[in-house]
């Protein structure tokens, strides 16, 4: 009895060592080749109940790549805009500058 609480401790180190991505392809394996820890007997609810999870968690997956996508989109959308929008302004305020300048230099042969 307490080898098995043993193996079942290791395992649950195990897993809380892998990255989502690994924990997610063994599950993915546990479901195909219906082995299971420790010798465990195959249960047909955590069998569908694991691909429903997975499922989701993979919809999931894609929905926030598309989300973190849009939003790349936007934030170059938005400085394009941004730059278009002040491009005038900006271009005005440093010919103003240059003159500033200028005419800083200018006057300073003439003190």
């Amino acid at each position: 009895m307490k080898f098995n609480e043993l193996d079942k401790q290791l395992q649950l180190s195990s897993v809380a060592e892998k990255s989502d991505e690994e924990r997610l392809e063994d599950i993915r394996e546990w479901l195909q080749t219906r082995l299971r820890p420790a010798g465990l007997s195959p249960d047909g609810w955590v069998d569908t109940s694991l691909k429903y999870c997975l499922s989701l968690i993979e919809e999931l997956k894609e929905e926030n790549e598309s989300l973190w996508s849009m939003l790349d989109e936007l934030k170059s959308s938005e400085m394009e805009s941004w730059a278009k929008d002040n491009h005038g302004m900006l271009k005005e305020y440093l010919e103003e500058h240059v003159k500033t300048l200028r005419w800083q230099n200018k006057t300073k042969g003439e003190v």
